[in-house]
């Protein structure tokens, strides 16, 4: 059963040519899938790892072991943070001329806060992916942080208190035949008070609109 399991990993590639993500190996340890089943894949396949201290942590409590997770940061499978296309780098500036743009997030209220502030500044927000130049992909999920246990004022009383966190991700990406390439990412974790996620959003998306600006700025020649 094993080695069968192992020829159905190795093969998938040849196919489908995918590339495996930090979802992908989430989704194989819940499926109790092996240490060595799991390095054997990633070696097979094409990779592209999100290895933030953020991600680590979700692999963690995903139950993702450490020598799997040792292998995902190694340089041949952590997503490069400058991409290129035909040996150029892409970085923000080019998006300086780019005015279509496509917003990914399953959160619709998060979702309306960035359209308005994109067609503030001049970006055309498209209902579906097909056409776009840009995407707009926001993340986030919450978290519970649990505080180690507080003796009371008599000694015999203790405490123990939680804490909800709001971890919210901004991507902006440019498409160009149908790869992404991550030009603009902000992320942050705060308190889970209402209205945190959609503060987050619009946030994040301002900050974006001033990188843009600031890369218009040092493009435009002087006089």
């Amino acid at each position: 059963m094993r080695i069968f399991l192992l020829l159905f990993l190795l093969a998938v590639p040849v196919f489908s040519q995918e590339t495996l993500t930090n979802k992908d190996i989430i989704d194989l340890t819940k499926a109790g899938m092996s240490e060595s089943l799991i390095l054997a894949k990633m070696k097979s396949s094409k990779t592209s790892f999100d290895t933030s201290p953020a991600a680590l942590i979700e692999l963690k409590m995903a139950g993702v072991s450490d020598t799997v997770m040792l292998e995902m940061v190694g340089p041949k499978n952590v997503a490069s943070s400058a991409p290129t296309v035909s040996g150029k780098s892409l970085e923000i500036k080019d998006a300086i001329e780019l005015n279509t743009i496509y917003i990914d997030s399953e959160d619709e209220r998060s979702q309306v806060e960035i359209a308005n502030v994109l067609k503030k500044n001049g970006f055309t927000v498209l209902s579906t992916r097909e056409g776009a130049e840009l995407i707009a992909k926001f993340e986030f999920r919450t978290t519970t942080s649990e505080f180690g246990i507080t003796p009371g004022i008599f000694g015999g009383i203790s405490s123990r208190s939680q804490s909800e966190r709001q971890l919210g991700k901004l991507q902006i990406l440019i498409v160009d035949r149908q790869l992404d390439h991550l030009i603009f990412v902000k992320e942050h974790t705060t308190r889970n008070y209402p209205n945190a996620l959609h503060r987050q959003a619009k946030s994040y998306s301002e900050d974006f609109i001033k990188e843009l600006r600031k890369a218009k700025f040092s493009t435009t020649p002087r006089k």
